[in-house]
This record gives structure tokens, sequence and C-alpha cells, in this order.
């Protein structure tokens, strides 16, 4: 097993920083970010929404995204897929079981939320955004309607503050569950600030969104309101991986700058794996 890595307190001015990183970052290559965006829209589209299964689609491709994160950083922004490939068909196994686990435990945390969110609907007689934007988008086709939901779905999985920094272990020491989630936690206390802004975002930002979706495909067109919200969908899938993955290198390596970029790269120097 490699040796744990230590959660660091971050340094103020984050948010401005990890955004002008992730600009930084996505603008060295802009081919790589438009073939993201359209691989996560793509993933969007096609993966199904039954029993939790998007969970075998979120993180495999999110650790994919940390790596080209990575790649973009190191490389400078050359050979940025090659760099990134030859790492991550080390850690497919570990992404294989790492997703598994979580598939269970937020099998669970699913189910539980649902019944929250029906019992406050019933009781309060408020609109439910999950619901009202499914039906506004009924005559649109299924792989349209499906990249919404599931966009927006995957968004909200990874603006849990746990989630990133779990990622970023297990591509980082492997798949040790209990110790990259006892790791991750004590970090985020370690980090109150960004605790608090990530169960902000997980528990506020998807229903607006539904909502405005919702609102522009009933006021304007169900067909745009389909295209508009897939790709604005796989646009926040992009920033919140982008902020979980600066997030959790300067929590455990305690980067806060990325390197300079670079004219020249070799694929084989390109390592990330710690201990």
């Amino acid at each position: 097993m490699s040796a744990p890595l230590t959660p660091k307190t971050i340094e103020p001015g984050w948010a401005k920083r990890w955004t002008l990183q992730l600009y930084d970052l996505w603008t060295r290559s802009l081919i790589t970010t438009l073939m993201v965006l359209g691989m996560i829209m793509a993933a969007n589209m096609m993966a199904p929404r039954i029993a939790m299964i998007f969970m075998f689609v979120v993180f495999p491709i999110s650790g994919f995204i940390f790596t080209l994160l990575r790649a973009l950083d190191h490389s400078g922004g050359v050979e940025v897929w090659p760099t990134a490939w030859q790492y991550l068909r080390g850690c497919l196994k570990d992404l294989w079981w790492l997703s598994l686990q979580l598939w269970f435990f937020m099998s669970i945390f699913s189910i539980s939320m649902t019944m929250i969110f029906l019992l406050l609907s019933s009781t309060f007689h408020s609109p439910n955004g999950l619901s009202t934007l499914h039906n506004n988008l009924e005559v649109v086709p299924f792989y349209l309607r499906n990249g919404v939901l599931n966009g927006v779905g995957w968004f909200v999985l990874l603006s849990m503050p746990m989630s990133g920094p779990v990622l970023f272990l297990t591509l980082s020491v492997g798949n040790h569950l209990l110790m990259n989630v006892h790791n991750t936690f004590v970090g985020l206390l370690k980090n109150k600030t960004i605790l608090y802004a990530g169960f902000f975002i997980e528990f506020f930002a998807g229903e607006p969104f539904n909502l405005s979706i919702a609102w522009f495909a009933k006021a304007v067109s169900p067909w745009l309101a389909a295209l508009l919200g897939n790709f604005l969908a796989a646009v926040m899938v992009l920033l919140m991986t982008s902020y979980a993955y600066l997030f959790s290198r300067e929590l455990f390596e305690g980067t806060t700058q990325n390197e300079a970029r670079k004219a020249s790269f070799k694929v084989r120097e390109f390592v990330w794996q710690h201990g």
C-alpha cells in the first residue's frame, strides 16, 4: 500500500486562484477542451439512468479528466492525451472498484434523499425541478433529455466535498477507500469554508438549473432547451471536475500554482503516483 498523503490547509484566495489555474490549463490545448466537452455530452446522452448505473460512467471519466488536467499541467500542453492515457491505464482497476463501492453507498444515499425531497414537495407543495424538467422535455428524443438529466446528476455528485479528494487519492495511492475517506475527512475539517461551499453547491445548484431549463423549454422551445441544457450541463461538469482536481491537488500536495508551459515533453517522464 502506498503511503497516505497528509492533508494541508488551503491558502486564502482559493476561488480566484483555482479559476485562473483552470483557465490556464484548459487554454493550453483548446482541442483537448472541446474533445472533453464532447466526451461529457456523449456520456450524458448514452449512459443509462437505471439503478445508479451512471456511477460507472461518472468516476472513470472524471478520473480520466483528472489525468488530462495533470497532463496539461506537467506536460505544458504537449502530448496531452498519450501522457494522460499512460497513467490512466494503470488505474482502471482502482477506478472500477471505486465506482462499485461508491455505487453501493450512493444508491442508499439517493434513495434516502429522494424520499426526503418527495416528502418536502408534498408538504410544502413546491415544484420539483427534476420532474418538471422531465415533463417539459418529453417531446424531445430520449438521448437529449437523458443528457440534461445525467449532466445535472454528474455535477451534483462532483460538488459533494468528498468526491474530488477521494478520486484524487485513488489515482495517487490506489483504491483504499477507508483510508482515502478518512484523509479527505481530515482535510475538509481543516478547510471548513470549502466544505460549506461544497455542501451549498451540492444542495442548491442543481434545482435552479433544472427549473431554468424547464422554464426555457415551456416558454421558448423544448428542442432549444434540450440542446442548451446539454451544453451547459457539460460545461458545469467540466468546471466542477476542474475545481475538484485543483482543490485536491492543493489539499494533498500543497501545489498552489501550475507548472510553466513547455515546448516539448517526454511521455515516459510523467509520474503521478506517490509512495
